[in-house]
């Protein structure tokens, strides 16, 4: 009689799972291919089931070992009664549901591949390690990615810092410099070398017509002794042609004196516009570095080592004098004035005089005056004035031919001496650039001051009075 197989128990609707088999949750080995596909014994006379045909388990068209899974029986006739050989149909895998025994087949039908993948442990770990290692590189990817951007800002920063506000305005004051001292130097060279051919020609005007003169009384004389002879005659003659000549050169020379005279006027219009170019460009760097207000700067003195004091200067407007006082600023920047750089040494009657001289606190490896000479911007480029800022009292402005770097004090008003068709033999005036708003007790007290040697009106002062430093208030 059949033997049912111990590890599986078979019904008509499948193969059920056998409960070792659930509780372990492992696939049941494959059972060997003989024992599938045999057909039940008849069964009893005295049974009414009609014989069964029992199913193996799901199977692919071909066999486990590589076989049509074809079967016959030798036993005679059919499952209901006939005779011959049956041959038994390909086995159909069961429709996929939800239940152990149906998907446990499922999985490939080896041993090993099922103990594998049954383990958690053994896939929990690489997964876990697998997404730290995901974060970890992200996160450092990222923490790298915002260095390498927050160092390219730092740098462009930095760079776009120092051309625009370092390398940048010295490359345009540097430039224009240059161009406002060429043009200055030609257009002078011109303007002088007319007003020489100028004095040239009013002298040979002058000049001629005394000779004229000279002629026309020797033929005025000659004309009054009349007819004495031929040889008066003659001579008078000679007069009248040396007066033509000399009638016809002064017409030249007036001729060519208008001329001179025209282009002296066009070289003065040019200088005329040299100068406002050179204070619109002023005026735009003043806005540009300082905004459209006025400025002030504070300036300590030293009278001693430990004798020190201060006043605050307020800069004439922008508008009246640019580039005086653009001037003034851009020395204080350079830091020309500092370490000893500057001193008031004279004392005059109506000014106190500061140049950069030697004082108690030049190091002993500086020169002030070649300092100033070095830095390119010792002096103004023209003898700039407002009426509107005259040099009243306690006012300061710029000394020399171009002003600066010398200034001085007014300890009076010398708008008079120190303006237009002051003490100037050319008719220009002094630079006046600021105003003391704050210790003009200080001016007063320098104005005291005297020393061993005296000049005229000129006093030395003993010891000078230095400047410490100077700087741009806000």
């Amino acid at each position: 009689m059949y033997q049912r197989q111990p590890q599986q128990r078979r019904t008509l609707n499948g193969v059920k799972s056998n409960s070792a088999f659930v509780n372990h949750q492992a696939p049941p080995p494959p059972p060997p291919p003989p024992q599938f596909g045999h057909q039940r014994p008849s069964v009893s006379s005295g049974s009414n089931a009609p014989p069964t045909h029992i199913r193996g388990p799901p199977r692919s068209p071909v066999g486990m070992y590589g076989t049509p899974s074809i079967s016959t029986s030798s036993s005679g006739g059919s499952l209901y009664g006939g005779t011959g050989p049956t041959v038994r149909p390909m086995a159909r895998a069961p429709a996929p549901g939800p239940g152990p025994a149906q998907s446990s087949y499922s999985q490939p039908q080896n041993k090993n591949s099922y103990s594998q993948p049954q383990n958690k442990s053994t896939y929990s770990q690489p997964q876990t390690n697998h997404y730290s290692e995901l974060r970890q590189k992200k996160r450092s990817g990222g923490v790298s990615c915002f260095f390498f951007f927050f160092w390219t800002l730092l740098l462009a920063g930095g760079a776009y810092a120092y051309f625009n506000y370092f390398l940048l305005p010295g490359l345009v004051q540097d430039v224009t410099k240059e161009e406002v001292e060429h043009a200055k130097h030609h257009w002078m060279t011109k303007y002088h070398n007319l007003q020489l051919a100028h004095e040239t020609l009013e002298k040979s005007n002058a000049e001629i017509k005394e000779t004229a003169a000279v002629a026309i009384a020797a033929a005025e004389k000659a004309q009054r002794q009349g007819g004495g002879g031929g040889g008066n005659s003659e001579q008078v003659e000679a007069l009248n042609r040396e007066l033509d000549e000399s009638r016809t050169r002064m017409q030249q020379e007036q001729t060519w004196a208008g001329e001179w005279k025209q282009k002296a006027v066009s070289l003065e219009e040019k200088d005329t516009s040299v100068r406002r170019n050179i204070q619109d460009f002023s005026r735009r760097r003043l806005i540009q570095k300082y905004g459209y207000r006025t400025i002030e700067v504070e300036l300590e003195f030293s009278f001693g080592d430990d004798d020190s004091a201060w006043i605050t200067i307020e800069l004439a407007p922008i508008d009246e004098m640019p580039h005086a006082v653009y001037t003034f600023l851009e020395q204080v920047e350079m830091g020309l004035y500092g370490d000893g750089g500057y001193a008031f040494h004279h004392n005059g009657k109506h000014i106190i005089m500061g140049a950069p001289v030697f004082n108690h606190l030049t190091h002993t490896d500086t020169d002030p005056a070649q300092r100033f000479a070095d830095s390119g911007i010792a002096s103004v480029l023209f003898q700039e004035y407002s009426d509107n800022f005259p040099h009243s009292a306690y006012t300061v402005g710029f000394a020399g031919r171009p002003g600066g770097p010398n200034f001085y004090f007014n300890t009076q008003d010398n708008s008079d001496l120190h303006g237009p068709s002051g003490y100037a033999t050319d008719g220009s005036a002094d630079p006046c650039f600021g105003r003391v708003i704050r210790g003009t007790d200080i001016i007063d007290r320098m104005h005291q001051m005297t020393g061993s040697l005296e000049q005229g009106d000129w006093k030395e002062m003993n010891p000078y009075v230095a400047v410490r430093w100077i700087k741009i208030l806000d």
